[in-house]
């Protein structure tokens, strides 16, 4: 049960989380050189290997997210938000429009480098399409798009997949 899930966490702790940091920062430097107006939410360490969180500039929450959800799986925020800006956001001194515009982006153990560059190439695509300024070598037109499936994930669990199936993108 519960135990056995802590114990093979820990265990896996030690090369997933230097693993996932290398992940998390590409994806990074992905976003924050391609999409003009782009800001890390909080510090650069300490801080998790497997989250990003990111804010746009110029660019509105709701439509971001519209554009997201064919190619990744996003939310319109956590379960305590009830629609609002991260008050944790807000806490830190970024405005509401700019809070509204924040994507949480969570990795995991099955992320891979592909998954990285796709998801960084999506968000500057959606940011393209909502005119905020990108780099030229990304092109809206050019993205695949991989319509949701399911996929089993063990001991009969299923589990909604998009592309890239091991990054969760929140707002």
């Amino acid at each position: 049960g519960m135990g056995v899930a802590a114990q093979l966490a820990q265990r896996t702790m030690v090369t997933e989380a230097p693993r996932l940091r290398v992940l998390r920062d590409r994806l990074e430097a992905g976003i924050l050189s391609s999409i003009a107006g782009t800001d890390r939410n909080g510090a650069a360490e300490p801080r998790l290997a497997h989250n990003l969180n990111v804010s746009i500039d110029g660019v509105g929450g709701a439509a971001l997210l519209r554009h997201l959800r064919g190619a990744l799986a996003v939310s319109s925020g956590s379960a305590c938000s009830a629609g609002e800006p991260s008050h944790v956001l807000r806490a830190l001194g970024l405005s509401r429009q700019r809070a509204a515009a924040s994507l949480r982006f969570g990795l995991g153990r099955h992320t891979t480098d592909a998954e990285i560059a796709a998801a960084a190439a999506v968000v500057a695509a959606a940011s393209a399409v909502l005119g905020v300024g990108t780099g030229a070598h990304i092109g809206a037109a050019r993205l695949p798009v991989q319509q949701h499936r399911y996929v089993r994930r063990g001991r009969g669990r299923r589990e909604m997949s998009m592309m890239p199936r091991s990054v969760a993108v929140h707002s």
